[in-house]
């Protein structure tokens, strides 16, 4: 599973990459490479390795985690796509993605991660860590779509 997921994904990075050189020479070609290459990441690296990623919880909630957590991370690069090509739906994909993952993953991942086995010191570092992504997450999603306060998010996510 490992050698197909680094076989896939270093597939899908040289299309993206070649994609992204061709763009900025205004060569033909670069639109389908880049749709290629990030259509391999969304399909199938980002899904599969998401779910590995996020697999190692254990219990019954560790599978929908990784589920949601899959379908994020794919969601955010499809938007992604979508965003460079000029495609409709790319804001709507973004925000959906962007929440899932920094309302919804991230403080799930949290709860289950810190354990009891933990000093109060380890959870505090674990806790600010968590958090601190979360804000960079939504400090990155308010600045694509130009809302107000993305500084303030982004500062404190950093500061954190």
């Amino acid at each position: 599973m490992k050698k197909i997921l680094t076989i896939v994904g270093l597939i899908a990075a040289v299309f993206t990459t070649a994609g992204l050189v061709f763009k900025i020479h205004h060569l033909q070609g670069s639109a389908i490479e880049i749709v290629v290459g990030i259509g391999l990441f969304s399909f199938l690296f980002i899904p599969f390795y998401g779910y590995n990623l996020f697999y190692d919880l254990s219990g019954k909630r560790s599978k929908v985690i990784s589920a949601i957590g899959a379908f994020a991370l794919s969601v955010i690069a499809l938007s992604v796509c979508f965003k460079m090509m000029h495609w409709p739906g790319a804001n709507i994909m973004l925000v959906l993605g962007m929440a899932l993952v920094s309302l919804i993953i991230l403080p799930m991942l949290m709860i289950f991660k810190l354990s009891s086995a933990m000093s109060v010191l380890e959870r505090i570092f674990h806790s600010s860590w968590y958090i601190a992504i979360s804000l960079l997450f939504l400090g990155y999603l308010f600045k694509v779509q130009h809302w107000p306060a993305s500084w303030v998010l982004s500062a404190a996510g950093v500061l954190l």
